[in-house]
């Protein structure tokens, strides 16, 4: 049973989304009642150093970058993407909470990944893992990644 809350309490909920979208420069967005945010453009929160992704998205109608961070996890990593996804330079060890359909490219490049995601996921576009375990992590095979992620290109190693 979904329960509603008050016109009040949604208030309260979204101002701290609202500022940490406008510190972001994110626009065009919508935010549900869960406090999940859904953009209508690119977003990008590289080059922050956030350990965690501040904000719960849903869904990205553009490009959605997180790299160049010290992410420890994907948690909160939108689940769609409209085009291309990428963690570059993070520090999680675990795609769990990469999104579960991209419909552009998906990078993952110089990360430390030990783990990829155990459910199901979907690249229509290529799928790069390059000078992965530069830094650490395992080093994986196009048949591994291939089991998880449905890509529609090409897999680079």
């Amino acid at each position: 049973m979904k329960v509603r809350i008050s016109e009040a309490t949604y208030e309260e909920m979204v101002v701290p989304i609202r500022e940490m979208l406008y510190d972001l420069g994110v626009t065009n967005y919508t935010i549900d009642e869960q406090g999940f945010v859904s953009v209508g453009d690119d977003v990008d929160i590289s080059d922050n150093y956030f350990t965690v992704i501040p904000v719960k998205f849903k869904e990205v109608s553009g490009d959605f970058n997180c790299g160049i961070n010290n992410l420890t996890t994907l948690k909160n990593c939108p689940i769609y993407v409209g085009e291309n996804f990428s963690c570059d330079f993070i520090d999680a060890t675990s795609l769990e909470y990469c999104p579960d359909e991209v419909m552009g490219d998906f990078s993952c490049e110089y990360n430390m990944i030990e783990e990829l995601p155990s459910t199901k996921k979907i690249v229509y576009g290529n799928f790069s893992m390059k000078h992965q375990g530069k830094r650490g992590g395992k080093i994986f095979t196009e048949e591994e990644i291939r089991a998880v992620f449905e890509i529609g290109g090409k897999v680079v190693l």
